[in-house]
């Protein structure tokens, strides 16, 4: 910009009034597009000190629930659930109701099982916190017992 700012008046034809008007079109066609950009811009440094969600959170910006996948300047990005990558410009995103639904995950060392969630567990000291454990505690051989009822295979089935 600077260059082009510096060679206008050197160019052929820059006194006249059609290269002038052209110019000023040019001026103002560059500044009303990128008002969005320094929008965005302005937006992303605002959120970079405001901090409303890190990346790897799950976060609901506007109507999209999802993953922050990446923070930049002008856009952030989320992956929603049906793995779909969104892309949300960082002026909607200040403008609107963030719902940070990571925040809450650090619930003093409780872990929260859900009907949908089925593991093996051995009673280690991953899933009890130590203060509610004595101090000779060891963790328990990991057994699995086999239950008497054993799906029979279906008629058909090789």
């Amino acid at each position: 910009m600077f260059t082009v700012i510096s060679i206008y008046p050197y160019l052929p034809g820059s006194e006249t009034a059609a290269f002038r008007g052209i110019s000023i079109f040019l001026g103002v066609l560059v500044s009303f597009s990128s008002a969005s950009a320094v929008g965005n811009i302005i937006a992303g440094v605002v959120m970079t000190y405001m901090r409303p969600f890190q990346v790897g959170d799950r976060v609901k910006i506007a109507d999209t629930v999802g993953d922050v996948v990446r923070k930049t300047l002008l856009v952030t990005r989320v992956r929603t659930t049906k793995n779909v990558e969104v892309t949300i410009p960082n002026s909607m995103v200040l403008s609107s109701h963030i719902i940070d639904f990571s925040s809450a995950v650090a619930q003093a060392s409780v872990e929260i099982m859900s009907p949908h969630y089925s593991a093996l567990r051995d009673g280690n000291q991953t899933t009890v916190p130590a203060e509610y454990l004595s101090k000779s505690y060891r963790p328990p051989a990991f057994r699995l017992l086999q239950t008497d009822q054993v799906a029979e295979p279906r008629s058909g089935a090789t």
